[in-house]
């Protein structure tokens, strides 16, 4: 079992809060940002803590981080309730439940998971209560990015990053989920500094396949001609389109490296000779081109259609290598 309390007791985003608490100083409306979802619903499990438990750092067995711990506190509401958009909904039960005493404390924690999936109109019905919340009440927003959430919801709410982690952090908070320790280092490696990625390279079956197809695809594709070719083989290979758009972010991200420090920066070596002998690619190609993989991840995300992403993607990585030559 992940050990959560301990990677997170060395940010400065937990710091903060136990200073805050030590200060009598916590603030009613919080917004948590990382990368990684795993990250933000983790740590928001643990900022609860932090609020609920009687110590000056959460013990991690009292009665309150038990039931935060099992989801049953009855002064914590988690959202969404269902699904991962915040709906209308949730925000009526927001702003409804925060006039109800809590029953075991003397604080209402509101943790609102993917803030960033928050339409306008439930976003301008939280304004208020996320200004003006009843005493006791906090609200605690975590999102992977703030691009949707609008600026009059952040200018309410205090935004701490919380920060990536360094290798060994990650490697000790899975190595009793990932017994593995070769897979699992290069699957941290891999990870960009997140617990959540490196779960995920490690625990995907399709992870080994996903980079053998990534290396095929981006060494073989010479021009438009090849479009149809590759777009055609990556959909028979039947592999989850998240992992393969992943596995490319991790592709051009070493070559990245590759291109600004040489071959010892790149981190999963096993893509050397692959970025070797992809043609025609630079710096600046590269780059553009984990740019577009994170816009594929992200349209994805909102039900885009996966074999005309996939087209859109590998469109988009040959025009950027044919822009980037001309310069």
């Amino acid at each position: 079992m992940t050990d959560y309390l301990a990677v997170f007791s060395k940010t400065r985003a937990y710091k903060l809060l136990v200073e805050e608490k030590a200060e009598n100083a916590l603030g009613h409306a919080y917004l948590f940002v990382s990368p990684d979802a795993e990250t933000v619903k983790e740590f928001l499990t643990v900022a609860a803590k932090i609020f609920m438990c009687a110590e000056k750092t959460p013990c991690g067995v009292c009665r309150a981080c038990r039931l935060i711990d099992s989801g049953s506190h009855p002064d914590v509401a988690v959202l969404p309730r269902t699904g991962e958009k915040i709906l209308t909904e949730d925000v009526n039960y927001v702003v409804s439940e925060s006039y109800v005493r809590p029953l075991e404390s003397d604080k209402r924690l509101f943790l609102i998971r993917g803030a960033e999936n928050m339409n306008d109109s439930a976003q301008n019905k939280l304004l208020k209560t996320l200004e003006e919340p009843p005493a006791g009440v906090h609200i605690l927003l975590g999102a992977t990015n703030t691009d949707a959430i609008l600026p009059t919801v952040k200018s309410r709410a205090k935004r701490i990053e919380i920060s990536a982690f360094c290798d060994e952090d990650i490697m000790n908070a899975l190595k009793d989920d990932c017994p593995d320790t070769e897979r699992l280092r290069e699957a941290v490696l891999s990870g960009d500094g997140t617990i959540g990625k490196a779960r995920e390279l490690y625990s995907s079956p399709e992870t080994e396949k996903c980079f053998t197809l990534v290396k095929e695809v981006f060494t073989g594709m010479k021009s438009s001609k090849d479009l149809l070719k590759y777009s055609t083989k990556i959909t028979a290979e039947k592999v989850e389109p998240k992992a393969f758009f992943s596995a490319a972010e991790l592709f051009f991200s070493d070559m990245q490296r590759y291109f600004s420090a040489g071959a010892g920066a790149v981190k999963i070596k096993a893509f050397i000779p692959a970025i070797t002998a992809a043609e025609g690619f630079n710096l600046g190609s590269a780059t553009n081109a984990v740019d577009k993989t994170v816009e594929a991840q992200k349209r994805l995300k909102y039900n885009a259609n996966p074999v005309a992403v996939t087209e859109w993607f590998l469109f988009q990585v040959l025009e950027g290598r044919y822009k980037w030559q001309k310069l």
